[in-house]
């Protein structure tokens, strides 16, 4: 599992929170 994958399940809920878009678009 590589640190963007954990990174990603960490800050995943606030990310969709926060950033919707930014989750989107990438």
């Amino acid at each position: 599992m590589s640190l963007v994958n954990q990174l990603g399940r960490l800050l995943g809920p606030a990310i969709e929170e926060d950033e919707s878009d930014v989750m989107i678009s990438s």
